[in-house]
């Protein structure tokens, strides 16, 4: 049976990502399951930091001959094998294929593996994009803020215009409670379905708890140290439906084959033009605090939209997803107030008008500008 290759990835940081990848990981080692972790962040070794790791070496080692791959690998850490890479990706990537054949040789220790789990940069970069298409199932991780849903939709987009070919499944984190993640998703889901070629699942939900933060401060897996609590039994819930959704084997790539592909992806023109970083070169100002962190630069008024021109077929279908997903934004912070929240005002104390989703008055009213 071949490792399964899931790579974690979120649009932005802040949504507990690499929380979420050691955890889960540490859940599949405990179900017995042959687990590696492998930190694929070259600019900040956030599995390290969060589990306060200091490793001797790591993939740079590799890479010049000191060591070899077993001698980097953190063993048994909880149940995991670690893989520090560190910078060592960005020298692996300037690799060219002869000089990168011995290296990617040795990455077949890795094929003894269940499980080998990528927790990736947390935003839309090449170094995110070659992990997911070279990856067979994407893991993407999402909350109910405007700014995480935006750019999750930013990174499938990403993916679709890159032909990515697995499976992508979805965990809304920070939730209210379950029916709170449960909306998320099926707005989220709505937005990609109704204009994306890519199909997404939900994974998992797991909910606000104080005990992550204190974990976090610990430097302590949250399922280890706090077993008990909600957000660990989300986790090991999230888990469970993950060995339950195997994809067929034959989309499981041996770990030459995937280290070669990678490589391929590293120094391919990817197609990153979506990208919420390159739109704001464009257009400084268009992403402000005051634009609701993510939802803002979508407006006509901030003169987005000849910036957007070539990103699809046109500019109006492009309007509409983007409506659509701030439509679905706006529907999700609605439905997320609480009693204190809301307007005391006798006008809404009544039952608010719905939101209603009408991307053909929409797109009928755009044509007449």
């Amino acid at each position: 049976m071949l490792t399964r290759t899931i790579t974690i990835a979120s649009g932005k940081p802040e949504v507990d990502k690499t929380t979420i990848s050691v955890n889960i990981a540490l859940s599949l080692a405990a179900s017995g399951r042959r687990t590696c972790l492998f930190d694929a962040d070259p600019g900040l070794p956030g599995v390290n930091m969060l589990l306060g790791l200091n490793p001797d070496h790591d993939l740079r080692d590799v890479i010049s001959g000191r060591r070899n791959l077993r001698d980097i690998i953190i063993r048994d850490y909880e149940g995991i094998d670690i893989v520090p890479a560190g910078t060592g990706l960005k020298k692996m990537a300037g690799l060219e294929k002869n000089q990168a054949k011995d290296l990617i040789q040795s990455f077949s220790e890795l094929d003894s593996y269940d499980f080998l789990i990528f927790d990736t940069p947390a935003d839309l970069s090449k170094e995110t994009l070659s992990f997911c298409l070279a990856s067979s199932e994407v893991t993407l991780i999402i909350t109910p803020e405007p700014a995480s849903l935006t750019d999750a939709y930013v990174l499938l987009k990403a993916l679709s215009s890159n032909k990515f070919k697995g499976t992508v499944r979805i965990v809304v984190n920070q939730c209210r409670d379950i029916s709170a993640g449960k909306l998320v998703y099926n707005k989220f889901n709505e937005a990609t379905q109704k204009h994306l070629p890519i199909h997404v699942t939900l994974l998992g939900i797991i909910v606000n708890d104080r005990k992550v933060a204190e974990a976090v401060q610990a430097k302590k897996p949250l399922v280890t140290l706090y077993p008990e609590s909600n957000a660990s039994q989300c986790i090991k819930n999230t888990t469970k439906h993950l060995l339950e959704s195997r994809p067929q084997e034959s989309e499981d790539p041996d770990m030459v084959s995937f280290w070669t592909r990678w490589l391929h992806l590293t120094k391919s023109p990817l197609d990153l033009s979506v990208s919420r970083k390159a739109i704001a070169r464009q257009n400084p100002g268009s992403m402000g605090p005051s634009q609701e962190a993510g939802i803002g630069f979508l407006n006509k008024e901030e003169g987005i939209y000849p910036l957007l021109n070539g990103l699809v077929d046109s500019i109006s279908s492009l309007s509409k997803e983007l409506q659509l997903l701030r439509n679905a934004v706006e529907d999700i912070r609605q439905e997320n107030l609480t009693d204190n929240d809301k307007p005391t005002t006798k006008k809404d104390q009544s039952e608010p008008d719905p939101i209603i989703l009408d991307f053909e008055h929409f797109s009928k009213n755009k044509r007449q500008l």
